[in-house]
């Protein structure tokens, strides 16, 4: 009876702890796959990114979470079945085991997919290619800082907006700025680009970025760059960096807004062309710290001076975009869609798009509801127009009809829409807007000295 209890006692035991050890191995399986898919959206560039990544014959994200997958659910058909054959589990656990290593072994390698991405873009014929055609398309361009009448508002005078280059002593139009008759910047049509970092790739295959199309962009005369800025965790630290969102997908990979800083520096202002350069950031993140980490980056890569100083602050009384264009060669304005108030960026500001510029859809600047007031409001305001399709392009003349300044193009889709944008600022980045769309300078002046006498 004793010896028949013991038995009894010692398969209870047994019975326990396999039980215990299925149980285990299901809290561990789960944990995995957590881990698994917190890991997946969190740390690599992309979910889709690096569960589609292929290394050789196996992709390493889809290996790791079958593998953690198969062992969850052997783990509950054991445990719920009360399978107590030790062959079948050791051989289900040791194809898990392996399955699982070769997945950790591939999916690691996903951390680095980002970078392996960068480089293949970078190095790839498709932007090469693009960069070629532009330089072709725009060979030429010359700089609006050598346009003198522009900035002696002599132009105006005379009526005529055609560019007179300066000759004679002067090398540059800074020196013969006049601060009240100059050109202002909402005089002047500037060629723009769209999501600056997307690469050319053909459609199906993804949604890429890459710092050298943002040098292809700046290289084809783009003076004003357009950035998505999203919020991400790197190494335990949240930081800033650029992705493109075309068509409701955002990009496989990510540029740290630190090289992107870089490369402006670098290459938007080569010795041949000082015009402004606006660079427009779409906040798509509320987190304050993000919005400190674009200021104090800003601060410290671009050169001092291509800054500009605290009274061009968009809270300024007078806009930025009244000003002259020739008190900003050589200089980066800042434009900004997004909430930035109580951060460090909100000092450096020059145009905001709910303060003193706006920016409309294509459709809108289109067919305005009110397109002489429309049209009013642009001698004053700076309005930055979206392309209807993010992956095609979109005529601009309309929006160009009623003075919007900036109408931002897909500069990868060089189709004939983009060649008609090239041959538009073909002599130059930044083309005056005829005279009806330009403020009455000379009524305002009228106006003024009325005033005076009274």
């Amino acid at each position: 009876m004793d010896f028949d209890s013991n038995n009894v006692q010692i398969m209870s035991i047994s019975n326990k702890r396999a039980r215990e050890i299925r149980v285990a191995l299901v809290t561990i399986a789960a944990c995995m796959y957590v881990i698994a898919l917190f890991k997946s959206t969190t740390y690599s560039a992309s979910t889709m990114a690096c569960l589609n990544q292929p290394n050789g014959i196996f992709n390493g994200g889809a290996i790791f979470m079958t593998a953690v997958t198969i062992l969850f659910f052997y783990g509950s058909f054991f445990t719920v079945l009360d399978f107590d054959q030790p062959m079948p589990i050791l051989i289900c656990i040791l194809l898990c085991a392996i399955v699982i290593g070769l997945g950790v072994h591939y999916y690691f390698r996903c951390f680095e997919i980002n970078k392996e991405i960068s480089t293949n873009l970078n190095e790839g014929s498709a932007i090469q290619s693009l960069y070629s055609q532009y330089s072709q398309l725009m060979e030429g361009v010359k700089p609006i800082s050598r346009c003198l009448t522009y900035h002696t508002g002599d132009y105006y005078k005379n009526r005529n907006t055609k560019c007179v280059a300066i000759e004679g002593c002067l090398t540059s139009g800074t020196a013969s700025c006049d601060e009240n008759k100059g050109a202002k910047l909402v005089d002047f049509y500037v060629a723009s680009s769209h999501q600056s970092c997307v690469a050319p790739l053909s459609s199906g295959s993804g949604n890429y970025v890459s710092t050298e199309m943002l040098k292809t962009v700046l290289n084809a005369g783009a003076r004003f760059v357009d950035f998505d800025i999203f919020a991400h965790i790197s190494d335990n630290e949240v930081v800033p960096v650029v992705r493109s969102d075309l068509n409701n997908e955002e990009s496989h990979n990510y540029i740290l807004l630190e090289e992107i800083w870089e490369t402006i520096d670098n290459y938007g202002f080569p010795d041949s062309h000082g015009d402004p350069l606006f660079v427009h950031l779409n906040l798509r993140t509320n987190n304050v710290e993000i919005a400190d980490k674009i200021a104090e980056s800003f601060t410290k890569s671009i050169g001092g001076q291509h800054l500009l100083d605290v009274r061009y602050s968009y809270k300024a009384k007078k806009s930025i975009a009244r000003e002259p264009i020739c008190k900003f060669f050589n200089k980066v304005i800042l434009v900004v869609t997004g909430d930035t108030s109580h951060t460090l960026l909100d000092e450096l500001v020059n145009l905001h798009t709910s303060h003193n510029a706006r920016i409309l859809t294509a459709e809108k600047a289109r067919t305005p509801v009110n397109p002489r007031s429309f049209a009013f409001s642009n001698q004053n305001k700076f309005t930055i127009v979206r392309p209807e399709i993010y992956d095609t392009n979109t005529n601009p003349e309309d929006a160009w009809t009623h003075g919007c300044q900036a109408f931002m193009m897909n500069y990868w889709n060089l189709g004939t829409l983009m060649k008609n944008h090239c041959a538009f600022f073909k002599e130059a980045s930044y083309v005056m807007k005829d005279f009806p769309l330009q403020e009455n300078r000379i009524t305002a002046t009228v106006k003024k000295q009325r005033k005076q006498k009274v």
